[in-house]
């Protein structure tokens, strides 16, 4: 499946039966122009009126399609279609500019489609934004994207697009070959560099934090062995003991993570812009982090309670 989408730029626009207030700058959308079979290509969803057709050709009525975002905030009682708009300055690449684009232009709102992200910075806001039909340009633009969706893998669907661009115009160089997940993957980059390098330091702090608990607690048994002595010839058994120092690492690690959590929640405004469709307060991220950290804490317990079931009652007893 082949499409053809125009880059991303803006306009200016008013809305016809709608008297703008004095002193209010235009209103100003993204908008891009496709052919018919973008939005099926890209997998966008026709929510409401019909996606572009044959019949949007040059001699007919102005056409224009509206994403969610901008129907929601000047049609919020969902009666967008039919409404009209007239375009006005527009602003990006000069080179993406055609004649039906130009001032003035009326177009009639025929449909409404999801909002999508039309950049690689993932963190940007979803703007208002329109979709005009190619065939509906007076000039055709000089800069244009050729989109294809198959099921086929990229590198031999490259050479097929090229060849098949060169076969039209063996002039028109093409640049900025890139797969949908590729673009995916390059719009995460910065945040995956920055999540590795917490994910590598937390990881050396958790087995600091295990080492430096097993420290602790070898050493409470080793200050402990006459108690731990006059427990067993008591009559306490080798479970009993080992389970009270158990108990002990675990009462530590039950603090430290108290702590932790309400630190966590005091800087989720820091870690906010690292995240992408989950919150940094999220209750089952913070219960697994913190189930994590007292597994680690009891396995970190496990190896002194071990040696304290092993202390001989007559031994620990004749030690002053």
């Amino acid at each position: 499946m082949v499409d053809r989408a125009v880059d991303l730029a803006s306009s200016d626009f008013s809305i016809e039966g709608r008297p703008a207030e004095n002193g209010q700058r235009a209103e100003n959308a993204n908008y891009r122009i496709v052919s018919t079979g973008y939005f099926r290509t890209m997998g966008i969803t026709l929510l409401q009126g019909r996606a572009f057709s044959a019949e949007d050709g040059a001699g007919a009525p102005r056409a224009v399609i509206i994403n969610q975002t901008m129907a929601r905030m000047y049609w919020p009682q969902g009666d967008a279609i039919g409404r009209r708009i007239r375009l006005g300055g527009r602003y990006g690449r000069r080179e993406a500019f055609t004649g039906a684009g130009e001032g003035n232009t009326v177009l009639t709102v025929v449909g409404v489609v999801n909002d999508v992200k039309q950049t690689r910075i993932i963190d940007e806001p979803i703007r208002q934004e329109f979709y005009l039909p190619l065939a509906q340009e007076a000039d055709a633009p000089r800069i244009m994207d050729v989109l294809v969706r198959s099921t086929q893998e990229a590198a031999p669907l490259t050479a097929a697009v090229r060849g098949a661009v060169a076969s039209v115009d063996p002039e028109q160089p093409i640049f900025d070959e890139d797969t949908m997940d590729q673009m995916v993957a390059d719009s995460f980059g910065p945040k995956r560099l920055t999540l590795f390098l917490l994910i590598f330091l937390a990881a050396v702090a958790l087995i600091l934090s295990c080492v430096g608990l097993y420290a602790v607690i070898a050493y409470s048994v080793s200050q402990r062995q006459h108690e731990i002595g006059i427990r067993m010839a008591l009559g306490a058994q080798p479970a009993e003991i080992g389970s009270l120092i158990v108990h002990q690492g675990a009462r530590v690690a039950l603090v430290g993570v108290a702590i932790g959590l309400v630190a966590a929640l005091g800087l989720t405004r820091l870690m906010q812009g690292l995240l992408y469709g989950v919150s940094a307060s999220d209750p089952v991220t913070l219960a697994a982090a913190a189930a994590a950290l007292l597994l680690v804490a009891l396995f970190g317990s496990y190896a002194p309670s071990r040696s304290a079931t092993r202390v001989d009652p007559m031994v620990a007893l004749r030690q002053d």
